[in-house]
């Protein structure tokens, strides 16, 4: 294991310190073992309601997003049959991915 290597236990108790176990003829690789920071969360996408003369495009375009991200995010088989009333998710974007 590598310092700096972040394991995750899998019965839920949470991240391993990020210092590996010492071995007995090892100096320490660091004081105290400090657990590392989480990583941030995503941001929840938005809920949007579908109007009449709605298309993905027009919908990406108002929210700042993607077309691909929109299609992938609402599981659309043909993105050109969205229907008023129908909801979709709108996920937010990284600048890398919008500008591609």
């Amino acid at each position: 294991m590598d310092p700096g290597f972040v394991s995750y236990d899998v019965g839920g108790a949470g991240p391993m310190p990020c210092c590996p176990p010492m071995m007995p003829h090892h100096e320490a690789c660091c004081p105290t073992p400090m657990p590392c920071p989480m990583p941030t969360p995503a941001p929840k996408p938005k809920v949007y309601v579908v109007k009449k003369g709605d298309s993905v495009y027009k919908i990406a375009k108002r929210f700042g997003t993607t077309m691909e991200a929109i299609i992938v995010a609402n599981k659309l088989h043909n993105p050109s049959l969205i229907y008023p009333g129908q909801v979709l998710l709108i996920p937010k974007v990284s600048t890398e991915e919008f500008y591609g």
